[in-house]
């Protein structure tokens, strides 16, 4: 059995009868987390939807490399996922869900570093780099340092149970935990968006999908009127 290091929730949707169990990801569980965001996030996500990452497998290969990194090896993302409770609870079975944060500081900005080969993978960084000149999050919040969200999935058998609401909730405890201010989201589709105003984030700057992808040449589909980004303080 896996053992977590840490467990931020345990919760029973009324909508099914499962137990569900929000966790740091122990290191053996990277590769089946990066399955789910890799299966799901880039061909549902608006910006990388707009970049064409999904159509392209060597691009996807290429992305999932640099997040494994990230998550495994450089350890700069905090990772979360949500797993189906065994019914005897000796262990935990699927995951259905993802969440990743980053710490960012005054020392230590989210910059893009990665030097992507395919076009695809370019204009994600492309679109990425747009979006943080948009909005400096540590100097407009006023802030030393916070937690950014760099994406939730819910595999798509298990939504509307309240999953990415709960991982934002999560994520305003790791805040707590580590002592950090708050916690910030780019919340790019309608989804999240919700789930993070019913968990008490407040929308702190927005931007139209529409004038952002005529500037980087990009057509956003599915995509809800305005990209927002959102706070909350550490619970």
């Amino acid at each position: 059995m896996t053992v977590p290091k840490k467990i931020w929730s345990r919760f029973s949707p009324k909508q099914r009868n499962i137990k569900l169990c929000i966790l740091d990801a122990p290191e053996d569980r990277i590769d089946q987390a990066l399955d789910l965001y890799m299966g799901y996030f880039l061909a549902e996500e608006p910006f990388s939807l707009a970049s064409g990452i999904h159509n392209n497998e060597k691009a996807k290969a290429e992305y999932r490399s640099y997040k494994y990194h990230e998550s495994k090896q450089l350890k700069k993302l905090h990772v979360m996922i949500c797993c189906v409770e065994n019914e005897n609870e000796t262990g935990l079975g699927e995951i259905v869900g993802v969440s990743f944060s980053l710490l960012t500081t005054t020392e230590s900005p989210l910059v893009i570093t990665l030097k992507p080969e395919t076009k695809e993978l370019q204009k994600l960084m492309e679109l990425w780099d747009g979006m943080i000149e948009l909005f400096d999050v540590l100097k407009a919040l006023k802030v030393n340092k916070c937690y950014e969200g760099m994406g939730i999935i819910v595999h798509p058998d298990y939504r509307g149970l309240g999953i990415a609401q709960e991982f934002l909730r999560a994520r305003r405890l790791l805040a707590k935990e580590h002592g950090v201010p708050i916690t910030v989201g780019w919340m790019s589709s309608t989804g999240t968006q919700i789930a993070a105003q019913r968990e008490g984030y407040e929308t702190v700057f927005e931007f139209s999908f529409e004038e952002f992808g005529k500037k980087h040449g990009v057509t956003f589909e599915n995509s809800p009127e305005t990209c927002k980004i959102m706070r909350a303080p550490a619970l």
